[in-house]
């Protein structure tokens, strides 16, 4: 593929602009396609597929994308950034920002997170010091995003009332989920564990209101705030079934059985000593990669 986008290559004529469009329209229905059958892990070839076009092709070299194209590109962004916090050695990543892509406030929040935690890793690794992260910045870039996203519950109509406090009761687990990955990457032991002490359950109370409720419109953007809870009950048998049962309960809702990924990684973090004794999720999917492969709370 990479040979066939490079229009020096032999007699291969580079692709116009309309076409990027049109393969990676088709690679991302492939993408999603493969998301909904169980037990497929085929997503990810196409999700690498849509990378290699975008790397490689003109499409954001061009002009300023077009509404079709802008959606495209989230879309892409969205999963890339999703999949990417459990890939640790992969350098197939998208090679740079979609700073022309309006994409959701917390996939970008999420994404800069996962960036800086593996570039200060390396940092660490290479023995450079590295001073301590500033957490209220991480704290006022979730509330920035939350202000932003819950400004959107203004469009529903009167009579859309259940479907604002669902849309609401969502952002609000976006929010603590992200506080929560912030500190999960950045700070010490102790600050992660009077966080969770303080969010955890309001956490849990908010997925679990957006799944028993009639309006599921929006239970598809669960799995990320629902993956980040179950990563922080250690030792806790009572909500590690919980959790179990909100990933199963929305598996059913939405069919997005990529997502199962996510879950399996859970259970086997659960199952783990190195959990048990005190080891970050992060730390444990960093050292466990190759072993236990990626996943992807999307």
């Amino acid at each position: 593929m990479r040979l066939e986008l490079q229009p020096a290559h032999g007699t291969v004529q580079a692709p116009t602009g309309q076409s990027f469009v049109e393969i990676l329209t088709a690679m991302l229905v492939l993408c999603y396609t493969e998301a909904f059958i169980p037990g497929s892990r085929d997503w990810k070839l196409h999700l690498r597929a849509c990378r290699t076009l975008i790397n490689f092709g003109n499409l954001r070299n061009r002009r300023r994308p077009n509404g079709i194209e802008s959606f495209i590109l989230k879309e892409v962004a969205d999963l890339d950034t999703l999949c990417n916090i459990s890939v640790f050695t992969d350098s197939t990543v998208l090679s740079e920002p979609f700073s022309d892509t309006r994409i959701w406030s917390f996939t970008g929040l999420i994404n800069d997170i996962t960036t800086v935690e593996r570039q200060r890793y390396e940092a660490l690794r290479k023995g450079k010091q590295m001073e301590d992260v500033d957490m209220e910045e991480w704290r006022q870039r979730a509330q920035n995003a939350y202000t932003e996203v819950s400004a959107r519950a203004n469009t529903f109509s009167s009579d859309q009332e259940d479907m604002r406090e669902c849309f609401q009761a969502v952002v609000r687990a976006h929010y603590h989920s992200s506080i929560i990955y912030s500190y999960q990457a950045f700070a010490p032991t102790t600050q992660v564990q009077d966080l969770v002490k303080s969010t955890i359950d309001t956490l849990l109370r908010d997925i679990q209101s957006v799944l028993a409720g009639h309006v599921h419109t929006f239970s598809h953007d669960l799995f990320l705030p629902c993956f980040i809870a179950g990563t922080e009950c250690r030792g806790d048998k009572l909500r590690q079934s919980i959790v179990e049962r909100l990933f199963l309960d929305s598996l059913a809702v939405t069919g997005l059985w990529c997502n199962h990924t996510a879950l399996q990684f859970l259970m086997t973090l659960w199952g783990s000593v190195e959990f048990e004794g005190g080891m970050s999720w992060i730390q444990y999917a960093r050292e466990n990669e190759a072993r236990i492969g990626t996943f992807i709370a999307f």
